[in-house]
């Protein structure tokens, strides 16, 4: 068993406030020592430590010293200083480190010296301990009365002039003054009333807050994301390694990078986390009435009359009124099995190919329907991006209906996914053995059936019509397909074609804006056009 030699001497130590420990109503901190100084050294023929813990003391079993470049930069362990003359000290760790007898600013308060903003000084009298060891080769006896042919303090470092007694003190002197020109080194500290709860429920809101930023980032842009997670690990270093300049350098960082964020998306702060609300509108469809102005009267045709009103996010309301043809619609369908008869691996060129031709194809019949569009336009004196969100907000108005390439049954039992399988098991409406799984602009205008591609391929159909540039998103990772809008907006939502952000819009829901999609698809890696108009 090692054998300890126990001593006392004058204190005077540098130390950092870390974590709050709470005693009824007073807060404390516990300490992590900086730099500890021990001067007029005394041997002690035995210590008991715990009749010397009394009134203001601190106590650790082992006070660990630095011993490293890293430890130094780091800031890990203490600096330990124990002078003996001006070309020997010690420097190592001390056992049962204890201080009290601690100077007082007023009787019961001790006198703590603020020397920045979290470096703060006390002097007092310290009682240790170190292992007792035979004296090292060349080593010089601290304390031969004591020692009794040992090493008083444990292993003697024999410093370069550089690390004479007067160049350490003056490194101190540099220390206890740096950035503190203009600060008072009387400054007293004492402990404060229930103050560190109010800054600890701060700290837990402004956690979370850039909690579910990082969160949001993940998804929606790796760049922003990098940089937020960059400031809070120089944050969380600068607080393991006690480094106040890399904590306030990152702690700095994060405030104004939320501030950044949100200022800059001001529209998102309210909505895009959850879709806007917007006044409940309508869908209407009459039965079928056979068109006596048919120019072919071999084939009979029968008109569909639909009514569409919905309001906008801006508490606009609109109204559409229109038919479609069922020989129209029958050619529609006819073009789209034709043009799903495409064989290629490359499942964005399959298709990108297919909502081309479908697109192209539907022009001429949906003239009656964009000429309501562009009335709608005119009437209200619409902008650019509020004639986006009429579209959107009057496809989002269209009840949801999945569309498969085969019968709904078979893909249920075949699907993996489990939004398809609690869709039909809801009973919800399916729309079935339709090629390709997507419906053409026509098809869709006519049934009003139609899920997210099918919404996608008609919302691109109208803007394109009205000169708005505007894109088709899909995603195999997500199984799913968005709608793209060239028009400033905010948030970070979109890809860049030929200079344009075309921000995604989600369709398939009511209340998404433009740049606005579910938070569960907001990594734009995941995301590939297939199509766009600028």
């Amino acid at each position: 068993m090692e054998k300890l030699k126990f001593y006392s001497g004058s204190f005077n130590g540098l130390f950092r406030k870390d974590r709050e420990v709470h005693k009824g109503k007073f807060n404390f901190n516990k300490i992590r020592w900086e730099y500890v100084n021990i001067q007029e050294i005394t041997a002690c023929q035995n210590l008991n430590f715990e009749e010397l813990k009394a009134g203001a003391y601190y106590f650790t079993p082992i006070l660990k010293a630095r011993t490293s470049k890293w430890e130094n930069l780091t800031g890990i362990n203490t600096s330990v200083f124990i002078p003996h003359d001006t070309n020997h000290i010690y420097s190592g760790d001390l056992n049962n480190f204890l201080v009290r007898d601690i100077e007082t600013a007023s009787p019961g308060i001790p006198k703590i010296k603020k020397v920045n903003h979290d470096l703060y000084q006390i002097t007092g009298k310290a009682f240790f301990s170190v292992i007792d060891k035979p004296i090292n080769e060349g080593a010089v006896d601290l304390n031969p009365g004591f020692g009794e042919g040992q090493n008083t303090f444990g292993t003697i470092y024999l410093p370069t002039p550089k690390s004479s007694l007067s160049n350490i003190t003056s490194t101190i002197t540099a220390l206890l003054k740096r950035k503190n020109n203009n600060r008072s080194l009387n400054t007293t500290v004492n402990t404060s009333h229930s103050g560190g709860c109010l800054s600890q429920i701060i700290t837990m809101l402004m956690g979370a807050i850039v909690g579910l930023l990082l969160y949001y980032l993940w998804y929606s842009n790796y760049s922003l994301f990098g940089l937020l997670l960059g400031l809070v690990i120089f944050w969380i270093l600068g607080k393991l390694f006690n480094k106040s300049f890399w904590s306030n350098i990152g702690g700095w960082g994060i405030l104004l990078f939320v501030i950044y964020y949100f200022q800059n998306n001001k529209h998102f702060v309210k909505s895009e986390l959850k879709p806007q609300k917007t006044e409940e509108g309508s869908i209407k469809q009459f039965p079928p009435v056979e068109d006596t102005n048919n120019p072919d009267p071999s084939v009979r045709d029968f008109l569909n009359k639909k009514q569409l009103d919905w309001w906008d996010f801006l508490n606009k309301s609109y109204s559409v009124t229109y038919a479609t043809s069922s020989v129209n619609y029958r050619k529609s369908t006819e073009n789209r099995v034709k043009s799903t008869a495409i064989s290629t691996n490359d499942e964005t060129q399959y298709y990108s190919a297919i909502y081309e031709k479908l697109n192209n194809f539907d022009q001429k019949f949906l003239d009656s329907f964009f000429v309501q569009i562009i009335a709608q336009k005119k009437q209200k004196k619409l902008t650019l991006p509020q004639t986006a969100e009429m579209v959107v907000t009057m496809i989002q108005e269209i009840p949801y209906v999945l569309v498969h390439d085969m019968s709904c049954e078979k893909v249920v039992a075949n699907s993996e996914n489990d939004f398809i399988k609690e869709y039909h098991e809801e009973k919800k409406p399916c729309l079935p053995n339709i090629s390709a799984g997507v419906q053409s602009p026509y098809e869709f205008a006519h049934n009003l059936k139609g899920d997210c591609d099918t919404r996608a391929l008609l919302g691109f159909s109208i803007l394109k019509k009205l000169n708005i540039p505007t894109s088709i998103w899909i995603s195999t990772a997500y199984g799913h397909s968005v709608l793209g809008i060239g028009l400033p907006t905010q948030g970070s939502n979109f890809k860049t074609l030929n200079g344009v952000k075309h921000y995604a819009v989600e369709l398939t829901a009511k209340g998404y804006r433009l740049g606005m999609i579910a938070p569960e698809h907001r990594n734009m890696n995941n995301w590939i056009i297939s199509n766009y108009h600028n």
